[in-house]
């Protein structure tokens, strides 16, 4: 079936214009509050009615006394204090070594387009009027980096009065911004659609008037005194500048279509795909399914003309813009803090004037006929030198009496001090945090009223993270699309403040031909916001509780800790101390003109750890190889007195029975004497008998010593052995 032309699903001009006068009419009292509130801060706080009657009517003058200014300044002062780094990591173990190459892309990209101003400016968007936004888009001028990224401000964007402002394809379905341009310009873009610019420009009703989009006087979609409607709204001609302002319309339509999806979450679709393409994909991918998707176009309006309608030049579906939201209403409309604190920011500045008028205020009770002139005497009155003149007879106290209004004035000023409380208990711009003297006594206590003030202030970072993170995304994307040819990119590195070169699609010869490293092109990144501290205070702060980390530390960690500690002091010559310090603990040290990012650091880190493991190892198994000699040494000395003390148990051996024959043959010569001895004892005399026990006594000697001569021997060879 065939769509029909200029509706929801092939919108033309008139549904353009259509949508155009929904958004005028769905934000134009939200617009007029946000503009209210950037008054607020910029100390309009009195409406012109207002500080004409106090000066007629009451001769008082209008103070103001501005207290969402630094309410709002405290916020953007921690913005800026406590930075987010954007970093990218691939999705894959063979993409890992692409991510710092990512993240240097990155980096430089917000380098050379003021990232960081941009970032503040719209999260001061995001805080004041509740909205902030960044465009990413090719740079039109070649002379500078081809991805730009573009302020936005909230005064020329409007989108779906039924999406959110965080521009989420699935709930918005349009999203235009509208602003003045120089004729001449507009034709240097689009020198194709001269003619309809110019016929344009001269037929087409001046809709200037002193009002724009963006002011508060009154919806712009209503009907002018000319008869215009909302159809013409969107024309707006400014004759004596010669500038139109044309509409920049994003939109999607739905289609059905069949997409090659991969591993690492990347999909592709086959429209527009030639069929080499499309074979490609299907021989690379994972599987091929269909789906029923948003997809983006762009159209620039003129009046009733439609100068383009074309599909997005970037290389992604989503609206090309990074939202800054700070609250939103109920109806989905976002606002900034003024809009909490504005009526107590009114009171302070009304009872502060009122204070003051009756500061220098008197009230004069007369009696008839006391003074000849009540205005001279009302002058002097309100002098604190004032001389008055009274008639003869009159007495000050009895016939005019002249009262002051400071017994009033202690109400006022406590519900002067409550409004002030109040302003920071809303916004959490408590006292701790902006440096005022409070009656926090205790660091404990300081530190509870400020942690209290950092909860409430929780949600504007935590929708600033999410617009940094989709601004990380744009950039990626716009990298990944305009960057095809080899990339000399520098890139300073904020972990230790130098510079270093990264080549992207670096182009090698390889055994197969070309190579290119370092390509971006096809990988799916993840967008990381991580902390990175940029406060002295607090980075000194975690250097010290880093260095006292070292007393509890493994001995092997010490220097690693030291190292990282020291990066963090701001010290005089920190850069010699540091190599220092890195000789004396045997770190490496980075080439001269070369340095790393975290990812690197951690990389050595982790290789340094793996090569103190292996020479750990090392040591280890020469340990264990040495108590094994031991061991074997040990076993054969402990063999070897095993069979030197068997050797002198048989040598004892032996020796017990040499003694026991040498006892043998001395026991036989005894018996033999004693034989002859009993034999001739009668038949012989005294001498004889003496002779014979001489003789016995000479062989129980000789065997006395035998035997002894024989153990002695024996004691010996163990006691060599």
């Amino acid at each position: 079936m065939a769509i029909e032309r200029d509706s929801q699903a092939n919108p033309g001009i008139d549904t353009f214009l259509g949508w155009v006068g929904d958004s005028y009419e769905a934000f134009a009292d939200n617009r007029a509050e946000q503009w209210r509130d950037f008054e607020m801060y910029d100390g309009i706080q009195w409406t012109p009615d207002q500080v004409q009657q106090l000066k007629d009517v009451l001769g008082m003058h209008a103070l103001t006394i501005n207290r969402t200014f630094p309410t709002v300044n405290m916020l953007l002062g921690l913005q800026i204090s406590s930075q987010t780094d954007i970093s990218a990591k691939g999705r894959t173990v063979a993409d890992t070594d692409v991510t710092s190459i990512a993240s240097g892309s990155l980096k430089f990209v917000m380098d050379q387009n003021d990232g960081l101003s941009k970032i503040h400016q719209a999260f001061r968007g995001q805080i004041i009027p509740g909205f902030g936004a960044i465009e990413v888009l090719k740079n039109p001028d070649p002379r500078k980096e081809v991805v730009k990224l573009a302020l936005r401000s909230w005064q020329y964007m409007w989108w779906d009065a039924h999406g959110d402002p965080w521009f989420d394809v699935d709930t918005t379905r349009y999203v235009f911004l509208q602003k003045w341009v120089d004729l001449h310009d507009l034709i240097g873009m689009l020198p194709k659609q001269k003619e309809v610019i110019q016929s344009y420009f001269s037929s087409a009703p001046s809709r200037l008037n002193g009002v724009y989009p963006f002011a508060p006087t009154g919806s712009i979609w209503e009907p002018f005194s000319d008869g215009g409607d909302w159809r013409t709204a969107s024309i707006w001609v400014d004759r004596a500048r010669k500038r139109v302002m044309p509409i920049e319309m994003w939109y999607t339509v739905r289609k059905r279509l069949l997409f090659a999806t991969f591993a690492d979450g990347r999909a592709y679709d086959f429209e527009g795909k030639t069929d080499s393409e499309i074979g490609q994909l299907v021989q690379q991918c994972q599987e091929i399914v269909e789906g029923y998707v948003p997809k983006m176009r762009v159209a620039l309006l003129l009046g009733d003309n439609i100068l383009f309608d074309q599909p997005t030049p970037h290389g992604h579906d989503d609206f090309p813009f990074a939202c800054f939201v700070g609250y939103t209403d109920r109806f989905n409309k976002p606002y900034g803090v003024p809009r909490q604190i504005r009526d107590m920011d009114i009171e302070t500045n009304k009872r502060r004037t009122t204070a003051l008028a009756k500061l220098n205020a008197k009230r004069v009770v007369v009696e008839d006929g006391a003074v000849d002139d009540m205005g001279a005497l009302r002058q002097e009155a309100m002098r604190p030198d004032g001389v008055i003149i009274l008639r003869k007879g009159k007495r000050i106290g009895e016939h005019i009496l002249i009262e002051d209004q400071n017994s009033e004035m202690r109400g006022q000023i406590q519900l002067l001090q409550e409004s002030e409380r109040e302003i920071g208990e809303i916004t959490g711009a408590v006292g701790e945090q902006m440096g005022y003297e409070t009656n926090a006594v205790s660091s404990v206590a300081m530190q509870q009223r400020s942690q209290k003030g950092g909860t409430i202030t929780a949600p504007l970072f935590g929708n600033l993270k999410k617009g940094k993170t989709k601004l990380g995304y744009l950039a990626v994307a716009g990298i990944q699309s305009l960057w095809k040819q080899e990339k000399v990119i520098r890139v300073t590195d904020s972990f230790r403040g130098s510079d270093k070169l990264i080549v992207v699609n670096q182009r090698t010869m390889g055994a197969g031909g070309v190579v290119i490293k370092n390509r971006l092109e096809d990988i799916k990144f993840d967008i990381v916001v991580t902390d990175e501290i940029f406060s002295d205070v607090v980075r000194e702060k975690f250097a010290q509780i880093l260095i006292e980390s070292t007393k509890r530390a493994d001995p092997s960690a010490v220097p690693l800790i030291m190292d990282v500690a020291f990066e963090m002091l701001d010290l005089p010559k920190k850069e010699f101390i540091l190599t220092r310090l890195r000789q004396a603990f045997n770190l490496e040290i980075p080439p001269e003109g070369e340095d790393f990012d975290k990812e690197e650091a951690a990389k050595q880190i982790q290789a340094q750890r793996q090569r103190q493991s292996e020479i750990q190892n090392k040591v280890t198994a020469l340990d264990l190889e040495e108590r094994a000699l031991k061991n074997e040494k040990t076993i054969a000395q402990i063999k070897k007195l095993i069979s030197q003390a068997a050797h002198t148990e048989k040598q004892s051996t032996r020796a017990d029975i040499d003694a026991e024959l040498a006892l043998t043959s001395a026991d036989r010569e005894e018996e033999r004497l004693r034989l002859e001895t009993g034999k001739t004892q009668h038949d012989m005399g005294m001498k004889e008998v003496e002779a014979i026990q001489k003789e016995k006594d000479r062989v129980e000697q000789n065997k006395a010593k035998k035997k002894g001569g024989v153990i002695g021997i024996a004691k010996k060879r163990v006691a060599n052995s």
